[in-house]
């Protein structure tokens, strides 16, 4: 199925533009990801904005100073890691493909005198498992340092 062109207005409910939104090639399990979820008519992009919060895909190439690709989200009732794929755009939604990341419980990181365990430090590595996630279901965006995911552990380190 080719990708479409996205017209010259903007996306009412996801603040897509044409100027940046250029096509995505998906690749076959890219395709199946979609396929199993009965999204046959779409539309991919590489950045959107939802509730004045930039998003983009990890091939977006003009921002490399902030990661805007990684997430925590909700999926099937629970939270996850991933990192945006591209921005699929329906007749009547928006949603974004996944793919997560798998938290390796044996690197987890303790603190030296207390010996709890550091919660927004997250040792992860790819899951090669790609989930179609709403925007809604998007948690907070989060960043990568080495094999580790940093979730901000507080609303006071989160506003700095």
């Amino acid at each position: 199925m080719k990708n479409r062109r996205l017209d010259d207005k903007v996306v009412s409910d996801c603040g897509i533009s044409r100027k940046k939104a250029d096509r995505i090639t998906l690749e076959n399990d890219d395709l199946e990801v979609l396929r199993t979820e009965n999204v046959i008519e779409f539309q991919t992009y590489r950045r959107a904005v939802y509730k004045g919060i930039l998003f983009t895909t990890r091939d977006y190439d003009e921002n490399k100073a902030k990661c805007n690709s990684l997430i925590e989200f909700l999926h099937q009732g629970r939270k996850h890691l991933g990192e945006i794929i591209c921005v699929v755009k329906t007749s009547d939604k928006t949603l974004c493909l996944v793919e997560t990341f798998k938290i390796v419980h044996e690197k987890m990181i303790f603190h030296r005198v207390s010996m709890q365990k550091v919660n927004h430090l997250r040792p992860v590595r790819k899951s090669n498992v790609k989930v179609l996630v709403e925007f809604s279901s998007i948690l907070t965006k989060v960043f990568k340092v080495g094999d580790y995911i940093a979730v901000l552990p507080n609303e006071f380190e989160r506003s700095l």
